[in-house]
């Protein structure tokens, strides 16, 4: 049976591995915005919030939940710019259709 300790390790491993995709993501953001490196971006930034929800509320320090509070405001603007890409999209169907009947 699985110890806390043990529980404990796993979560760490699995939020590092996490923050690691996400530092390399948001390197690449920095050169190109695409809409696969923006999607992998929020996949990463949702995965890695779950996990340190995870932690238990005695161990959260103040550097803890400005962690969250920023991956939560990188959340939001990524957000933003997928559903940007999402109109922009939609928008060159309709025009499209309407320019090609």
């Amino acid at each position: 049976m699985p110890t806390l300790n043990s529980i404990s390790a796993a979560i760490a491993g699995t939020c590092q591995e996490q923050r690691k995709l996400l530092n390399k993501l948001l390197r690449e953001l920095e050169i190109e915005a695409s809409e696969h490196t923006v999607h992998q971006a929020r996949t990463s930034i949702r995965r890695l919030r779950v996990l340190m929800e995870l932690v238990p509320d005695a161990l959260r320090d103040k550097p803890y939940t400005h962690v969250l509070r920023e991956l939560k405001c990188l959340a939001d603007t990524l957000g933003k710019k997928r559903e940007f890409d999402v109109s922009w999209a939609q928008g060159l169907r309709v025009g499209l259709i309407v320019l090609n009947p």
